[in-house]
């Protein structure tokens, strides 16, 4: 028997029989993910020497543009070596925090 008419004449597939337009959530590929976080500089965080399994971007962004937000509060806390600020940040990951200890001399 051919399937029923739905709404507005369109075919209605039999209960059970998987959707003709699957959902394109269902394709979610985590190795994928990873790759994309790597070349966006986001991923291995955590990581053993956090390896992101491939090199940079070749417009990759410039240090002082992708810390911005972070030596500003730098500078706000009373740390005004911008150079030094980039250093910590860069070894860090730009994990505020974690430059401040580093700046005071505490890595």
């Amino acid at each position: 028997a051919p399937p029923a008419a739905g709404a507005g004449g369109a075919a209605v597939p039999p209960v059970g029989a998987p959707p003709s337009n699957p959902n394109p959530a269902s394709n979610f590929n985590a190795s994928m993910v990873q790759a994309m976080l790597g070349a966006m500089g986001g991923g291995g965080g955590g990581m053993a020497g956090g390896a992101t399994g491939g090199a940079a971007p070749p417009a990759a962004v410039p240090p002082a543009e992708r810390y911005a937000a972070q030596l500003s509060q730098l500078c706000d806390m009373g740390f005004l070596d911008t150079e030094a600020n980039l250093r910590a940040l860069v070894a860090t990951g730009g994990n505020v925090n974690a430059a401040v200890e580093r700046l005071f001399g505490g890595a």
